[in-house]
């Protein structure tokens, strides 16, 4: 008997551990990846031209570009689709959105962060102990968004408020500081000494344009100033003058102009 007891106890043993290991790190397993096929030209451009504002006006030369870019980005990223089925239609936008951020970057890619995990509504985050819309998690390089709130704010492209930019800005903040970008990192040091004084003004209630989140630190201020350039850009330029030109130097654009947004040409 002692022959078959202890091989028994140690299969035993490894079960249990396994099993006990997958419990402690669920919130970290994917339930699945998706890797969405391949769009066409045809059906991207169809698809945009129906869901996604900034695409509809661009012109034919910033379309094909604007494309090009997109379909990369869904091909080099991982979608990780939790509680819901794979949407290959939200994924494109969440791939647009992030090409509209970037369009006037030389690096769209943000590839800091090779993963997009993506919940069906508002989600409880294991790790932040915590409700959240959407937020990025460095150490395991995601970016997580609610869909229907992301949604939301690709459906409404005038209020100010827009999830996916707001996320996707703060992945670029990090993506840009940890690949050591110096001259965007420059530019990204410009910004904050006016955003400070911004931030100042909404503590001290001196304005209203930016909402009062902003002001909780850089980080946030450079994600809801990045949602109001662009949406609101005409108001965001009259508002505030000196953050707005400071923004456009950032992304090289300007989103005002609708048609051809770059200010400068630079490669693809």
């Amino acid at each position: 008997m002692s022959i078959f007891v202890f091989p028994l106890l140690l299969i035993s043993f490894f079960v249990a551990a396994f099993i006990y290991y997958q419990f402690l790190n669920k919130k970290l397993i994917p339930e699945r990846t998706f890797r969405p096929t391949k769009w066409s030209d045809a059906q991207a451009n169809v698809a945009l031209s129906k869901y996604f504002p900034y695409y509809q006006e661009l012109d034919a030369q910033n379309k094909l570009r604007f494309l090009s870019r997109v379909k990369e980005f869904v091909q080099i990223k991982t979608f990780i689709p939790r509680q819901t089925a794979p949407n290959e239609t939200i994924n494109l936008l969440i791939a647009a959105t992030a090409i509209q951020l970037t369009f006037g970057l030389d690096d769209f890619s943000l590839y800091s962060f090779d993963k997009i995990l993506i919940y069906p509504d508002t989600y409880y985050s294991e790790i932040r102990n915590n409700y959240h819309q959407g937020e990025i998690n460095v150490p395991h390089r995601l970016i997580v968004l609610a869909a229907s709130h992301f949604l939301s704010g690709v459906r409404d492209p005038n209020d100010g408020i827009n999830l996916g930019l707001h996320e996707i800005a703060h992945a670029l903040n990090v993506h840009t500081f940890e690949e050591g970008n110096n001259i965007l990192i420059e530019k990204f040091r410009c910004w904050s000494d006016e955003a400070l004084v911004e931030i100042d003004r909404i503590k001290l209630s001196q304005t209203n344009f930016i909402r009062k989140y902003a002001a909780t630190n850089l980080e946030e201020m450079f994600a809801v100033c990045s949602e109001n350039f662009f949406e609101r850009p005409e108001q965001f330029s009259k508002e505030i003058p000196n953050l707005y030109q400071k923004m456009m130097d950032l992304f090289n654009q300007d989103p005002r102009n609708h048609a051809s947004p770059i200010l400068l040409e630079i490669r693809c």
